[in-house]
């Protein structure tokens, strides 16, 4: 998550204010960690948007104190950001009444991702302030990322489909081996378009409030030998060995079709960021819970990617670098996982592996009767 705030102010004690409620331990204990970034002109404000933004690391936030003499004031400061950065929140901070609002707008440009904070400032109004704008800024990408992610998944199956048929189309008298494989080729891409929309409703359902786990017995010595065998093809023709172990615990209760697409999300997972060596599908009991174990010896998980992998709609490089995906596989995990009072744990090291560790407890039902009483 995004948490870069600039803050710039001609005034040395408002500097001084900024960094002390913003980086005070005591308040990150329970607010997120900001990056602050302090500037005492208009001009070395917006050098560091501008360099930030072709970083790719670019400010959520900025703070900008409308009067800062000498040099460029802060109207003029926002408006060289927003050219540079049209996506950055911007504060435009004053104890003054030097503009109505239509002017700030005429200068600055427009009144997008643009708020107003009276100068002095309560410690809260900072903190509040910022936590909702950069929670909105990474809300927006997200969106953003989502839209483009989700259209690019569903043109690729069909620019396909409709190519093979306009070509058998053009080809009524197409040998029939050849004209099986692109039959064989379509299914594929329609399978491949209805697990997109499949995980797309399914996130939608598992987020909405009032979903309701449609619990049963499950047979975990069952259920994890056929998950096993449907997913044996994603190992096929590959230097990587999938197999799996079974513990002691016969049966559990939740619901069967969740947990079934829990670990078959987590077990595609490894499949893609595996090229060889082992994926391994495992349980045991703890107590009065069932720990599910997916480990493999693929690409690992970088330390500053760690924080986003549970994250709706997020990628890590290797997983951009793969292209397909809506970055919603192990987002959904998570929430399966939470549905059924569970938590889920991860060890990774980079070009060492990863291992994902899910603990829920092996009746559910005694949770949730705990929990509504």
């Amino acid at each position: 998550m995004n948490r870069r705030i600039l803050a710039v102010d001609d005034e040395d004690i408002i500097r001084l204010l900024y960094k002390e409620i913003l980086e005070n331990k005591i308040i990150q204990m329970y607010f997120p960690r900001f990056e602050l970034t302090i500037a005492s002109q208009g001009e070395e404000a917006v050098k560091l948007v501008k360099e930030a933004y072709e970083d790719e690391n670019p400010f959520a936030l900025a703070y900008v104190d409308v009067r800062m003499p000498p040099g460029i004031d802060g109207l003029e400061t926002a408006f060289q950001m927003r050219k540079i950065d049209k996506d950055i929140e911007i504060v435009l901070v004053t104890g003054y009444n030097d503009y109505s609002s239509n002017e700030i707008i005429q200068k600055v440009g427009t009144p997008r991702k643009l708020t107003f904070q009276k100068k002095p400032f309560t410690p809260t109004e900072l903190i509040l302030t910022s936590v909702s704008l950069t929670e909105k800024w990474n809300y927006e990408r997200i969106k953003d990322d989502f839209v483009s992610i989700v259209s690019h998944e569903l043109r690729s199956p069909l620019t396909s489909i409709i190519g093979f048929l306009d070509t058998l189309l053009r080809n009524p008298n197409m040998k029939s081996d050849m004209r099986q494989s692109f039959i064989q080729t379509i299914r594929k891409e329609c399978i491949r378009l209805e697990d997109i929309i499949d995980k797309i409703l399914r996130f939608e359902d598992l987020t909405k409030e009032h979903h309701k786990l449609e619990v049963s017995n499950i047979d975990v010595e069952n259920l994890i030998p056929e998950i096993a065998n449907q997913m044996q093809h994603l190992f096929e023709n590959r230097n990587i060995n999938f197999y799996y172990e079974l513990c002691n615990v016969k049966q559990i209760k939740g619901e069967e079709n969740l947990l079934r697409e829990m670990l078959i999300n987590l077990i595609e997972n490894s499949s893609k960021f595996t090229k060889e060596g082992y994926v391994k599908l495992s349980c045991k009991k703890e107590d009065d819970n069932i720990v599910f174990v997916v480990e493999d010896t693929g690409c690992g998980i970088k330390e500053e990617e760690r924080e986003i992998i549970f994250k709706k709609f997020t990628k890590g490089e290797q997983s951009i670098q793969n292209k397909r995906g809506l970055g919603l596989g192990l987002s959904i995990v998570a929430d399966i996982v939470k549905k059924h009072k569970g938590k889920i744990s991860f060890e990774s090291q980079v070009n060492q592996g990863t291992k994902f560790i899910i603990s829920m407890p092996i009746d559910i039902t005694k949770k949730i009767d705990n929990d509504e009483q």
